[in-house]
This record gives structure tokens, sequence and C-alpha cells, in this order.
């Protein structure tokens, strides 16, 4: 590192932006004249088409989400989406791509869903010369481009091994001749989560029910005053609300043990005894019959009539039942292995990312 390398704080970094229209997730359009850009993790959220809500710019500007610490690098014209999000504009010593990428190096503590914001602006930046700064992002770039496409192999990978899986779990599931079909209130029961009470065992420990518990089957026990609900093993939960683009909508998790539980309002619980539940859950996790009921704008609510009403069919004969669940856990398995191989490369690509911006930051590349 030569001693021509500077130091400044955040906010003196940083020109003034002006104020502009944030855009409502609410309001998104799949197709529109205008790109979206909101704190979320993909470079375009949404589209819209009223050009006084455009946000303009001369340079490129660096969107850095308040909430989930995601940092883009915006060279065009765009429309802000929702709040949260944070417009930077690098002052002329320093080149908005540089600045990028300075930003991508730091470890912000996570908050969860807090602000994250303040914790940017404790940092100093050390920067070179505008033409070293020239060199390190052409290095950068050049070696993230390679990384990238490494990253996106192993990502579509990922997407044609679940292609797969699911193109084989529609044939096992596809109705044959001997088969019953019926409604799904045919053979279950179905409740779902109210809108939360106060509850007469306020410190007792509920495990809560939410999406983020299915779709991770991450347990979060808590004291709680809400309404208990109890479930029993073998109990199907299943998300009924979706944001759009949250694909949890339809998810399912078995539940693996009687216990004391909370259910988040859109949560609604399938229990059943005419069939084993894990030929169920294959049934209806994900299923394109409640997923068709996504817009893909608004938030999606499945209504109950729409979820007990869903046709289904399946083996008159026990044993075949048996077989097929057999087949389709063998099946899994091996998903797994796949999925946690490409998984694998994706993370050594983020760790290679990492380590080539500290040496850029350290003046060592």
């Amino acid at each position: 590192m030569s001693n021509e390398w500077k130091y400044a704080l955040f906010n003196e970094c940083l020109e003034k932006v002006k104020k502009t229209t944030k855009l409502s997730s609410l309001h998104y359009k799949k197709e529109g004249i205008y790109p979206v850009v909101s704190q979320e993790k993909e470079l375009i959220s949404a589209y819209w088409n009223k050009k006084e809500d455009l946000f303009t710019h001369k340079t490129p500007v660096i969107v850095f989400g308040d909430h989930t610490k995601v940092v883009k690098y915006i060279d065009f014209n765009f429309v802000v989406g929702a709040d949260g999000v944070k417009i930077l504009l690098p002052k002329s010593f320093l080149l908005p791509k540089f600045f990028y990428y300075w930003v991508c190096s730091l470890k912000i503590p996570s908050l969860g869903y807090a602000r994250h914001y303040r914790l940017l602006q404790e940092y100093t930046i050390h920067y070179p010369p505008l033409s070293e700064q020239v060199c390190i992002v052409e290095k950068l770039d050049n070696a993230f481009v390679k990384i990238n496409a490494l990253k996106k192999n192993a990502e579509q990978s990922l997407q044609q091994v679940n292609n797969l899986f699911q193109s084989i779990l529609k044939e096992k599931l596809l109705p044959k001749k001997n088969w019953i079909s019926c409604q799904l209130q045919d053979i279950c029961s179905f409740f779902n989560g109210k809108p939360h009470e106060q509850d007469v065992d306020a410190d007792g420990e509920y495990i809560l029910v939410n999406s983020k518990f299915i779709s991770s089957n991450k347990m979060i026990t808590k004291r709680t005053s809400l309404q208990l609900f109890p479930l029993y093993k073998n109990d199907i939960v299943m998300v009924m609300s979706d944001v759009p683009n949250g694909k949890a909508l339809a998810k399912c998790l078995i539940i693996d043990e009687d216990g004391r539980y909370t259910l988040n309002q859109r949560i609604c619980v399938f229990r059943n005894s005419k069939i084993n539940s894990q030929f169920l859950y294959y049934l209806i996790n994900r299923n394109p019959y409640f997923l068709s009921f996504d817009n893909g704008e608004n938030q999606t609510n499945l209504r109950k009539n729409d979820i007990i009403s869903m046709p289904i069919s399946y083996p008159s004969d026990p044993n075949e039942i048996t077989q097929i669940i057999e087949s389709l856990n063998d099946l899994i398995e091996k998903e797994k292995l796949l999925v946690n191989s490409y998984k694998k490369i994706v993370l050594e690509c983020e760790a290679l990312k990492q380590s080539l911006l500290k040496k850029a930051f350290s003046g060592e590349l």
C-alpha cells in the first residue's frame, strides 16, 4: 500500500441525494416501463409505469438495504421500492464502483430486521488515488466475472435438481385407475390460526409456528401471552399467505411430536387419519393448485374454501402408498446430497469474493 492512500469518514464520502417517491410493495407490477429497485436480493424487484416517480442520476449509485444489508450497484434510472432503501452517491474523489466494492467488503453485524445504516455510518474508508481505484476495480471486475459464472452454474444446477425432483414427484403422484379421487376436506380436518388473544396460561412457553418455522424447520420457543393451539404428531402445517417472490406460499411441514404451539394468523393445520401423513404432505406441499392463486402483485391469501376444495387422488392400497413414500424419501436423500454439493460451491464463491475484497482494500491486490 502506497503513502498516497487517504482516509475519510463514511458521511464525508457522500453527496446529498434528492428525495424521491418510495413505492410500496403492494403496488409492484410484474411488467411495466420502469424497473423498481428495492432492498431485496434481486437486482430488480418489480416494475412501474409513472415517469414522475423515476429516480434519475448521471453517475452510478449504490443502493443499500437498511433492513437487509443487501448492496447493489445501479447504473440505470429506477423507481425506489418501499421502505429501507438508502441511495448512496459517492463524491468525485471516489469511483462509484470502487465505493460499491468497499461497502460489499464490510462485515456489518446483523441486527435482524432492524435498521443497519447507522452501523454503516460508523466506518472509515481507506482509498487510493483515482488512477489506482480504476486498476483495483478492473481487477475485481475481471475476477468477479469468473467467480459469478461459477456461482451461476452452481445455482442453475441447483434449479435443475429441483426441477428434476418436481417432475419425478409429479409422475409418482399422477392418479392411476385404482386411485380414489376426492377433495381435501374429505380426508382431513382443517384448522387455521386466528387473531391472537390473551390466553389463560400466559406464562407458558410455546413454539411459534409461522412461515419461517415452516420454511426452515427452525424452532422458535418463547414465553408468550398468545393463544395456545396444541398440535400433535403427524399434523401438517401450511403457509396461507405470501408476499410477491416470497416463495413460502403453500409450504408445508409435518409436526414430528406433540407440543405446545401458537399459530400465526395465516397458518393452517391439516389433521387426518385416513391416509399416511407423509403421502398427504407430498400431495399438498407447494402444490400447483395452491400456487395458481398467486397473482404476483399484492399479498396472496389462500381462502379456506379454496384450500379444502382442492382435488386430490390417492391409492386405495396402503401398500402402494408405502412404496411411493419410500421411493420419494430415497429420492429426497439423493437430492440433498446434490443440493449440499452445489450450495458448497456457492458458499466458496462468496468466500473467494470476500478474500479478494480484503486484499483490494488493504492494498495487496
